[in-house]
């Protein structure tokens, strides 16, 4: 069986990050509201001394295969 990794997501991975991203816009895997401004900016939307927003990338056999990005809203909020 192939193991998945779960890791923290590098500007190198950027490329892949936004052909997911879009595949699942294409697909309707993704919320409508969902701009992508966070791939965009990324390294200031999930800068590497953050305790309160992260991305995180799944890998198999040294592929990216999915992704998550989680961002603090509100003191209480994140998503």
């Amino acid at each position: 069986m192939e193991s998945t990794v779960i890791r923290t997501a590098t500007l190198e991975d950027l490329p892949v990050i936004r052909r997911l991203f879009e595949e699942s816009v294409y697909e309707g895997q993704t919320r409508i509201n969902d701009t992508g401004a966070d791939i965009d900016n990324f390294a200031e939307a999930y800068p590497e001394d953050s305790e309160k927003n992260a991305f995180w990338v799944a890998e198999r056999n040294d592929e990216i295969v999915g992704m998550i990005g989680v961002q603090e809203v509100r003191d209480d909020v994140a998503e």
